[in-house]
């Protein structure tokens, strides 16, 4: 199956799941969840699935709130699997190579959003990670003419200059840095043109410092 239809598709089961857990069906909800894990496993993800699955068994007699904890994790886990595979084949459509890592000082972090960036220091405060916070496009141009990170993490959304647009720049100055984008919309246009771009990974927010340590591990 096409990446993004499957994308699509999974889309609407989890939409499923949160209407139960509005309705406060939890026995509905689990089975939505279920069913999610079914189509894991059908598309090749098994491991995926089973990982869930897993996590769907603890859940007898469980209180209303572990239930809808462990369905939001579940949510955020494969609408995480699912961004990370829709881009994987639009990068092969195009033909991009993996993004090789590089020799520099740490990361750089754009968004125009200070509390994001205090909420990034606190996931990566008891790691070895360097970490630069810029709020603009312009900042973050100009850091780069005399520095070179191993990572440059960015937001999509910021006025002034959006991420496609201070990516393109970023490519166009001859950095080599792998961009990981950071994005609460997972649609499939937005993904697309992480991929047109040169992204080297998407990131969902909210944030999980085990997502972000798991994504920074794959080029630092």
């Amino acid at each position: 199956m096409n990446m993004h239809v499957f994308a699509d598709n999974i889309s609407v089961q989890i939409q499923k799941v949160r209407n139960a857990l509005v309705k406060k069906d939890y026995r509905q909800a689990t089975d939505e969840m279920s069913d999610i894990c079914d189509a894991l496993a059908k598309n090749g993800q098994s491991e995926a699935a089973a990982k869930h699955r897993a996590a769907i068994g603890t859940l007898t007699q469980k209180s209303p709130d572990e239930i809808e904890a462990v369905a939001e994790q579940i949510i955020l886990d494969v609408i995480s699997l699912t961004v990370d595979l829709q881009l994987a084949e639009y990068m092969n459509k195009q033909g991009k190579q993996q993004t090789q890592r590089v020799s520099g000082m740490g990361i750089l972090a754009v968004d125009n959003a200070v509390m994001f960036l205090n909420t990034l220091k606190r996931l990566l405060a008891n790691t070895d990670y360097e970490l630069h916070c810029v709020t603009s496009g312009d900042e973050a141009l100009a850091f780069l003419k005399n520095n070179q990170p191993n990572v440059i993490l960015l937001d999509i959304e910021m006025p002034d200059m959006d991420g496609y647009e201070l990516a393109r720049k970023i490519k166009q100055s001859g950095q080599k840095a792998p961009i990981i984008f950071i994005t609460a919309n997972s649609d499939s246009e937005y993904i697309k043109k992480a991929a047109e771009v040169g992204a080297a990974g998407l990131l969902m927010k909210p944030l999980r410092v085990n997502q972000l340590l798991a994504k920074l591990k794959e080029f630092i």
